[in-house]
This record gives C-alpha cells, sequence and structure tokens, in this order.
C-alpha cells in the first residue's frame, strides 16, 4: 500500500484544471519509506 507521510496541501492555478504543490511532502510506497521530500512547485 502506498501512503501520504505529510499533508499533501495543494491550490489551484487560474486555468482550472492545473494544480501546485504548496508545501514538500513525502510519499512511501508499499514498506519502501521515501528516499527525499518531494520539491514544491
Amino acid at each position: 500500500m502506498s501512503r501520504f507521510t505529510d499533508p499533501l496541501i495543494v491550490s489551484p492555478l487560474s486555468d482550472g484544471r492545473t494544480w501546485i504543490i504548496l508545501r514538500q511532502f513525502g510519499y512511501d510506497i508499499g514498506n519502501i519509506p521515501a528516499p527525499e521530500r518531494n520539491p514544491t512547485g
């Protein structure tokens, strides 16, 4: 199972279809932890 280890904070852009990541987050896939944080926007 995969999961976010931190809240995923996003905001829509003006086109109404695209989203921007506002804060770095962690994401684990199965029992393999994410090696680093994902960069924002």
